[in-house]
């Protein structure tokens, strides 16, 4: 549990079998070097956890073992949710496990909430410090390691599903418009669609990469339950990396189908103009004749007027009904 002293730094004491969790986010470079000097953190792995476009992966040392995955953060919602998938770090060693990432996540606070009143017995205390920043100091005493990685990698999981189930909606609601839309903004939507799901289904298979090699571990091996909870959490990952390819192939097609018709709709829109313009220029063009300083017939009749009206509207009835009889309007 914490020792606080408002002179010292802030230290802990805790059975050395118990490892201790933080978080970590966003740290500042002095939040970095208290860490390592206090926590005696494996340099190289803190720094690769810190890598801003770091790749998913599983690094054992010696001294520690190194865990990263892509998590999906949203960079926009409605009408038009976009996401970006970052990396997520957890440095485990014999007394410590870090959580690292560059940006805060709704998830990240479930998880420790769950640690601290729901999994885990033996809670010491939480507290925030505020002289080291970013760096939450919170330290809990954790029952089981493992389970608590298995608990964080299927919240990262679920959010990948929450992610491609909000693009999904999204691109119902662009479907109506698309139906009877004549201009391209709607593409234009459905192509940044098509490059979150591809960030997905990049990141669920490169998680799915790291989750297997975290299965041949020796120290996942050795315990008889630690396979198939994992196992549960590589199969929810490949459903989703499963999910999110179909999405996207979807997608793709929906793109595809979708241009043709806005053309479509362009082209129909281009032939009832022209069809107007033709019947128009019926009246026009009668009109036009006898505006002409030549004789013509019925010049001088009193009624020229309404009767060369009536001659345009039965010349115009006439060209809608062979317009409608050749299904062009």
């Amino acid at each position: 549990m914490f020792k606080t002293n408002a002179q010292l730094p802030l230290q802990h004491t805790r059975p050395t079998a118990t490892p201790l969790w933080h978080k970590l986010i966003a740290p500042n470079d002095n939040a970095v070097q208290e860490l390592l000097q206090q926590y005696k953190i494996p340099h190289d792995l803190l720094q690769h956890a810190l890598t801003p476009k770091a790749m998913p992966r599983l690094q054992s040392e010696a001294d520690g073992l190194l865990l990263i995955c892509h998590l999906p953060f949203a960079l926009s919602q409605s009408p038009a949710p976009q996401f970006q998938c970052q990396p997520v770090a957890l440095i485990v060693t014999a007394q410590d496990v870090i959580l690292c990432c560059a940006q805060e996540h709704a998830i990240f606070k479930q998880f420790f909430d769950v640690l601290l009143h729901q999994r885990f017995a033996g809670v010491a205390d939480e507290n925030t410090a505020d002289d080291l920043d970013n760096h939450n100091a919170k330290v809990l005493n954790a029952a089981t390691t493992m389970q608590a990685i298995y608990d964080l990698l299927r919240l990262i999981t679920a959010e990948f599903t929450t992610a491609c189930q909000q693009v999904n909606q999204a691109i119902a609601l662009l479907e109506m418009e698309l139906k009877q839309s004549t201009k391209n903004q709607q593409i234009f939507t459905l192509i940044q669609h098509g490059k979150t799901l591809n960030r997905v289904v990049s990141a669920l298979e490169q998680n799915g990469k790291v989750l297997q090699q975290l299965l041949q571990q020796p120290w996942i091996v050795q315990h008889d339950t630690a396979p198939d909870q994992l196992l549960d959490v590589i199969l929810a990952n490949a459903q989703m990396h499963a999910m999110a390819t179909t999405q996207n192939s979807n997608l793709c097609n929906l793109m595809d189908a979708y241009s043709a018709m806005v053309e479509n709709n362009l082209s129909l829109l281009v032939q009832y103009l022209s069809i107007f313009v033709i019947i128009g220029a019926i009246p026009l063009g009668i009109a036009s004749l006898y505006g002409m300083n030549t004789p013509l017939p019925l010049q001088e009749q009193p009624y020229s007027l309404a009767l060369f009206a009536i001659i345009s509207i039965v010349i115009s009835s006439a060209m809608i009904m062979i317009f409608k009889k050749r299904q062009l309007i």
